[in-house]
């Protein structure tokens, strides 16, 4: 039974032990592989990282990256030291990329190589690709946050996308429309092509997922 209360440390690194957890395949020839244990250890140690910057609890945290292993273990330390994830889309525009920085507040930002020079923005930057990010890490035990029901886990611009600590409902809405329209919730209007979406860590939710990993089919090499 998974036991967890932050939305960063949703897995038991204990149950999952050496066992696979994920694949990095941006280099098909040489694919790394990461285990349940690891990606918990370079969690705790991204989120160290990034309190000993001097960022603190609520400080809002961007990333710009094509989808790869840090970009998860940046995730995950984000959400474990109680600050807010701000995932950007790459394929954004330089100048919208800006201001989704301006408009969420970024204090810090982790990018890829290949986006380092796609915003004028002048905050610290970790870069994926560079020494930057294994300087950040530091190794070591770190307990996730113990967030309440005003603690936002994730924001996503430029429209309001907001995820929650603590909640016990998962909502999902897509509605498609003109960029430029006024939007409003309350009649189902929103601008562009995005989705909106409320999950809180509470324990009825964290219940859901353990069932559903409960309940999905076993991968035998992984056991």
């Amino acid at each position: 039974m998974i036991s967890a209360y932050n939305l960063g440390a949703l897995f038991d690194p204990e149950l999952g032990g050496d066992n696979l957890a994920l694949i990095d395949c941006r280099n098909w020839e040489t694919p790394r592989e990461y285990s349940h244990r690891e990606l918990d250890d370079l969690g705790n140690a991204c989120a160290r990282g990034l309190l000993q910057r001097g960022l603190v609890r609520g400080d809002a945290v961007g990333i710009l990256s094509a989808n790869r292993a840090e970009y998860l273990i940046a995730y995950l330390g984000i959400l474990r030291a109680g600050m807010t994830a701000v995932p950007i889309s790459y394929r954004f525009p330089n100048e919208l990329i800006d201001f989704v920085l301006g408009d969420s507040s970024v204090k810090h930002l982790f990018c890829d190589g290949q986006r380092r020079n796609a915003f004028n923005a002048d905050l610290p930057v970790t870069n994926f690709d560079s020494a930057d990010y294994e300087a950040l890490l530091d190794p070591g035990p770190f307990e996730a946050v113990r967030p309440d029901d005003t603690d936002v886990a994730m924001v996503r611009d430029p429209l309001p996308y907001m995820l929650f600590h603590n909640v016990d409902y998962v909502h999902s809405l897509n509605y498609m429309c003109t960029l430029g329209e006024p939007w409003d919730f309350r009649r189902g209007k929103i601008e562009g092509n995005t989705g909106f979406y409320f999950v809180r860590s509470n324990q009825n939710t964290v219940k859901l997922w353990a069932d559903a990993f409960a309940a999905a089919p076993k991968n035998p090499k992984l056991d």
